[in-house]
């Protein structure tokens, strides 16, 4: 693979890393102003209110889904190039 296509593939990453992990922090906080009687989870780098298995599978599906749309945009704007800066260069 190229260069470019590694650091696009990774960008991708981490991006949705960062969005799985707002979307965990949301969870959390729903968790936490609908219930008064919390069951606090130790697994991360600490306490949680959401269950291991959420929060695991909150971050698999952001690796997953990193790989996807990585793979897949690169295939849209560098393969086909589909990108609306050469729709531009066309009209």
């Amino acid at each position: 693979m190229k260069l470019k296509k590694v650091i696009y593939l990774i960008l991708s990453e981490l991006l949705f890393i960062i969005i799985g992990y707002g979307l965990h922090a949301i969870l959390e906080l729903v968790v936490l102003n609908s219930n008064n009687n919390i069951t606090w989870y130790t697994h991360f780098s600490g306490s949680c209110a959401l269950h291991p298995i959420i929060s695991y599978g909150l971050f698999i599906a952001s690796l997953v889904a990193g790989v996807v749309v990585g793979l897949n945009w690169w295939r849209i704007v560098y393969i086909e190039r589909r990108h609306w800066r050469f729709k531009k260069n066309k009209e």
